[in-house]
């Protein structure tokens, strides 16, 4: 078995990290109806792979383990990590030729230089620490192995942070690190950096109730930071909807700002 059985220590945000799990444990029976988005981005990854194949790939992030399945093409061997345990299970129960393990990525429960591939879409930025986060994809490579990552950035969501300021409610969007602190962070691991681009994705609601629906039902929703904000209420729900800017086809937009890294040890 390639994952490493030794307890590691709950780190200093250990509640931040149960409240991250608790989330998409709760959203594990929707997140594949509900991650469109995710699924367009997890492809773009996938292109950015081109026809590269290695022996074996780590997926950090890997949710139900729908879009983990499509990289068996890369690989001889597939092994996925998740905070979320019911997702591990999920995948699991539905994937059984892939090794799916619980675990954070800043503290990867696998050995040293196991992977020649190293994967993940739209997970990486629920991370804590941006240089932890990194030092063990580059802990977990092989010599000369790569690092395909898409990572949600700063900058992302400002149609609702705009939108929740206009109607005099609190912000909710968690902070993001930058593009360059992630950059930094892959250097400073002694990650080389092969390709790194930044793309704009835009999902688009009839209304806002759902467009608040493709956050929740995939995890992600209210701050963190402040437990104290509440959801929505009918008539808030109502007020952020007219201050909201509408596109010209009058839909409801909402900006994915993503870091695409393609990284070599």
């Amino acid at each position: 078995m390639m994952a490493d059985q030794t307890v590691v220590a709950c780190p200093r945000d250990c509640v931040r990290k149960k409240a991250i799990a608790a989330r998409f444990s709760k959203a594990c029976r929707s997140y594949d109806e509900t991650a469109h988005i995710q699924a367009t981005i997890a492809s773009d990854v996938r292109d950015r792979m081109g026809t590269i194949q290695g022996g074996a790939l780590l997926d950090i992030g890997c949710a139900t383990g729908t879009l983990t399945a499509k990289l068996k093409t890369f690989a001889s061997a597939i092994t996925a990590v998740d905070i979320s345990p019911k997702m591990i299970s999920s995948a699991q129960s539905r994937h059984r030729d892939i090794q799916f393990f619980e675990g954070q990525a800043e503290a990867l429960p696998f050995q040293n230089d196991i992977f020649h591939l190293v994967y993940s879409s739209m997970a990486l930025q629920w991370v804590s620490s941006p240089g932890l986060a990194m030092d063990e994809i580059h802990r977990v490579l092989k010599k000369r192995g790569t690092a395909y990552l898409a990572i949600m950035v700063a900058g992302s969501f400002q149609e609702l942070i705009s939108a929740r300021a206009a109607a005099s409610l609190p912000d909710t969007v968690n902070s993001l690190a930058s593009v360059l602190a992630w950059q930094n962070a892959a250097i400073s691991s002694g990650l080389n950096i092969q390709g790194s681009a930044i793309t704009s994705y835009v999902d688009r609601f009839s209304n806002v109730r759902q467009l608040l629906r493709s956050i929740t039902g995939v995890g992600a929703g209210l701050s963190l930071a402040n437990a104290s904000v509440k959801p929505l209420n009918r008539t808030k729900l109502d007020a952020l909807q007219k201050v909201y800017v509408q596109d010209d086809n009058r839909l409801f937009p909402l900006t994915y700002q993503v870091l695409h890294l393609t990284l070599e040890k």
